[in-house]
């Protein structure tokens, strides 16, 4: 069954709230460095292929504006990845989970070509959120020109959507584009009315998502694309921050999450790759900020945060795999010389304990979250992507989702 709007009613204007949420914390994430990555990372054009699924799907393109003006937008956009991901989660039709599929693009850029519109794929649709997460961290603002009707078009046409089952016992397939920026909807060649029937008439919804002042945002027809792409309009200050809050369970995930970290057996030809990029992203995202350390390692506590494709662990776990097809040479060193039995024996263990603490970093998450809301006392997060999206939320469940957000009356 396809859905354009939302998962069970709410579900897509949550995974839209989450998936830009929550104004940055006071440090300025774009200025952080990328650690151990050395040099600009490339675009992940062959991130891995989300897996077959008989469960409900949400297929969510990001296209980001990362012109000069954009670093605040860029923050919230790394800070909020691991909120879809908890908020995810806990989503299921008929006991079956959600599977998130991401693609990124940014555009306005002018380190971008300019015979390409300025836009760039930095990943085609991918579970794999390691890489997401740096693919975001490596967005630089610089420049731009903004087309919008062309970077929406691109994202309706090169991206691998499911195709619709009208069959209304079938799981739920979400899709959409949300698009965010702060220039005039209309500039560009390619006109946002033509480009977002293309994605409409296969019943892909457009979200669209302005940085600035609600009404600017309706002036420069950001609503109207909306309306156009059957989605939500809203309206954020894109810049405004957040004080960060220390709890007493920040070192008690952060430990937890290296425990979790040793329970991952690299196998295949890229295993090392994805290793070493899970320790990276792990280091990013707490450098950046303690709540985004804590957030993505209750993300990796998670069913969706998933490495079948160079964990053993993980791969173990799907009935078709068979460890004896495995290449002995590109295990640990000090696990090449096992028999399969004795292999198996480590996987089971360090299955088992993944699990055990998987529970410790939820039940630590929850315990800090708890403490959070105890303490934040009078700060407000008006204004905010998360208050005008949560509001949306809010909206669509009792009304059957307007194409308008009226939560912001800037």
């Amino acid at each position: 069954m396809l859905n354009r709007t939302v998962i069970s009613c709410s579900c897509a204007c949550s995974l839209l709230a989450g998936s830009l949420a929550l104004s940055t914390a006071t440090v300025s994430l774009a200025s952080k460095p990328i650690s151990n990555v050395e040099g600009p990372v490339p675009p992940a054009l062959n991130a891995p292929q989300p897996a077959p699924t008989d469960g409900p799907v949400v297929q969510l393109a990001l296209l980001l504006d990362t012109s000069n003006s954009m670093d605040g937008l860029i923050d919230q956009a790394r800070a909020q990845l691991w909120s879809v991901v908890n908020e995810m989660s806990a989503m299921q039709q008929d006991c079956e989970p959600v599977q998130l599929q991401v693609a990124l693009f940014q555009y306005g850029n002018d380190g971008l070509e300019g015979a390409d519109g300025y836009i760039e794929l930095r990943t085609p649709f991918t579970t794999d959120l390691d890489i997401i997460s740096e693919q975001l961290f490596a967005l630089r603002t610089n420049g731009g020109s903004e087309f919008c009707g062309q970077v929406i078009q691109q994202a309706a046409d090169g991206l691998g959507w499911i195709e619709p089952n009208n069959d209304p016992a079938a799981p739920t397939i979400t899709r959409m584009i949300v698009i965010a920026g702060n220039e005039p909807f209309t500039q560009g060649a390619t006109p946002y009315q033509s480009a977002i029937p293309s994605a409409t008439n296969r019943g892909i919804a457009v979200h669209t998502v302005f940085c600035g002042p609600r009404a600017e945002g309706i002036a420069t027809f950001w609503q109207d694309g909306a309306t156009l792409g059957e989605g939500r309009y809203c309206a954020i200050d894109h810049n405004k921050s957040v004080v960060e809050i220390e709890t007493p369970f920040d070192k008690v995930i952060g430990k937890l999450n290296v425990d979790l970290n040793a329970t991952y057996i690299r196998f295949g030809d890229k295993g090392r790759e994805y290793l070493n990029r899970q320790i990276a992203q792990d280091s990013v995202n707490y450098d950046s900020a303690t709540r985004l350390g804590a957030s993505r390692a209750n993300a990796k506590a998670s069913g969706l945060y998933n490495n079948r494709i160079w964990d053993l662990v993980d791969a173990s776990a799907d009935d078709e795999f068979d460890l004896d097809g495995i290449e002995k040479e590109s295990l640990p060193e000090h696990l090449q010389g096992l028999t399969s039995e004795e292999l198996q024996e480590v996987i089971d263990a360090a299955s088992a304990n993944r699990k055990r603490i998987q529970a410790e970093i939820k039940r630590n998450y929850t315990e800090r979250m708890r403490f959070i809301a105890e303490h934040q006392g009078e700060q407000k997060t008006e204004g905010t992507l998360e208050a005008v999206l949560l509001d949306a939320i809010s909206k669509a469940m009792t009304s059957e989702g307007s194409s308008d957000s009226e939560s912001d009356d800037r």
